[in-house]
């Protein structure tokens, strides 16, 4: 009699447990749908809004020089590839062993998210890709964010240094960018980023992000300040090339601090706003650094070609190489990483 109750509770338990896993795999099959929609209706609505300003503007794009799209893009994929490689550093220094097969796709698909609002995507996305048996989701959520607000920060730096320098600029732009070091920057530093952690209760939620931030060094902050800036600069190649490419006025490489303070400020500056892919926001402060080289040229008008025009190289790059990746099986999924996780230990 004990065996048959005990046989019918296990058979319930089993079914139970059966129907528990099929729930939570139908939420996580929702979830990921709900990515991809969100997604591509965020990059659509950018290239419809990013078209539409194009043509509602006295400049043609038959007059563009299409010959300088591909140093656009080229820049831009440099940029963002030294982003992925710090990014990579913060999960090791987070104590995470992730591959580089596994943070690169993960870094150029995330990508894709900051253009809906408030940017949740990109932390969904690239923790979503990057997460398995050798990256805690917690962990690689919370790498996420110091490797964001770090290259925010830094972008900050690199607009005030140039500023100061280099730029003759109003005093409240210089503000601004100091503000943006400020907001960007001290929120993870590690000491700092410690605290917020063991204030907000974090460490409780998930123990994991307690001991990953327990081994972050403040050397990891000192290489992303020491790395990022070249990202910045290439960035700033990406402005005067894309400056070239619509062909609103003639700027010489002698003005790229002016240009790399610009790209770099009016970013940091829309991303601070949480505004979808900055929309709206850096075009203020691109009037405010370009227009003083020509304000004849680089009226409001055709600034805002410019900035529209950026951002959709950008977005055309970054769905280029989401595509190439694709194709090649490069984003892995989680069966893959699973089996993979089983080579190794079968190895081991």
């Amino acid at each position: 009699m004990k065996t048959e109750d005990s046989n019918r509770e296990s058979k319930l338990k089993s079914e139970f447990s059966s129907t528990s896993s099929e729930k939570k795999t139908n939420w996580i099959r929702f979830v990921k749908w709900l990515v991809y929609v969100l997604v591509i209706g965020s990059i659509a609505f950018t290239i419809w809004r990013g078209i539409t300003e194009i043509r509602n503007s006295s400049i043609s794009v038959q007059d563009f020089n299409w010959n300088w799209l591909p140093a656009v893009s080229l820049f831009y994929f440099c940029s963002i590839s030294i982003s992925w490689f710090y990014w990579h550093c913060v999960l090791i220094g987070l104590g995470q062993r992730p591959k580089l097969s596994h943070s690169f796709p993960a870094f150029i698909v995330g990508q894709l998210g900051k253009y809906f609002p408030g940017k949740a995507l990109v932390v969904i996305i690239r923790t979503g890709i990057i997460a398995g048996p050798n990256v805690q989701p917690a962990v690689a959520a919370t790498s996420v964010f110091i490797e964001t607000l770090t290259y925010m920060a830094v972008g900050a730096g690199v607009a005030c240094v140039l500023m100061i320098f280099f730029v003759d600029v109003g005093p409240w732009l210089i503000l601004l960018g100091c503000g943006g070091i400020l907001a960007a920057g001290l929120p993870i530093f590690p000491p700092v980023f410690r605290r917020i952690v063991r204030l907000s209760r974090l460490d409780k939620l998930s123990p994991k992000i307690g001991v990953a931030v327990a081994n972050l060094k403040t050397r990891t902050a000192v290489l992303g300040w020491c790395l990022l800036p070249f990202s910045w600069l290439l960035v700033g190649l990406s402005l005067w090339s894309i400056i070239q490419l619509t062909g609103v006025g003639s700027v010489s490489l002698n003005e790229l601090p002016r240009i790399t303070a610009c790209a770099a400020l009016a970013i940091v500056v829309g991303f601070l706003s949480m505004m979808p892919g900055g929309l709206g926001v850096r075009e203020v402060v691109l009037v405010a650094l370009l227009g003083p080289l020509d304000p004849e040229v680089f009226t409001t008008a055709t600034t805002l070609i410019v900035a529209v025009t950026l951002r959709l190289c950008w977005l055309s790059t970054e769905l280029l190489m989401t595509l190439i990746l694709k194709g090649f099986g490069c984003v892995p999924n989680a069966r893959s990483k699973s089996i993979n996780a089983g080579n190794e230990k079968q190895i081991q």
